[in-house]
């Protein structure tokens, strides 16, 4: 019977791990980015000086990378092969720049 509870955490455990989502301290999900492009309607809900870091993931989910300086790198590639990014590089703990790029 302990296996068998003990197989059943591993599985669900897997699964959360699997389908990319995290819980924050609010209880609800936040699904991390899968290869979703961040299109200029969505960087308006961002504003320079007042948008944190928290409020980023809350957004756009968890980064593919977090920069050494704590920036946010958000990378996608479209059915057509198109790559883009988006990095959000804070100051003082709020927004103060948008890179974005497309190849």
């Amino acid at each position: 019977m302990r296996g068998f509870a003990a197989s059943m955490l591993t599985a669900a455990a897997l699964a959360v791990l699997a389908t990319g989502c995290q819980a924050p301290e609010s209880g609800a999900s936040i699904v991390a980015s899968e290869s979703r492009p961040i299109v200029s309607r969505d960087l308006d809900k961002v504003t320079l000086g007042k948008t944190s870091r928290a409020d980023v993931e809350q957004l756009f989910g968890l980064p593919q990378e977090r920069l050494p300086n704590d920036d946010l790198l958000y990378r996608w590639t479209v059915h057509s092969g198109e790559e883009g990014q988006v990095t959000f590089k804070f100051e003082r703990g709020v927004l103060s720049k948008l890179c974005k790029h497309r190849a």
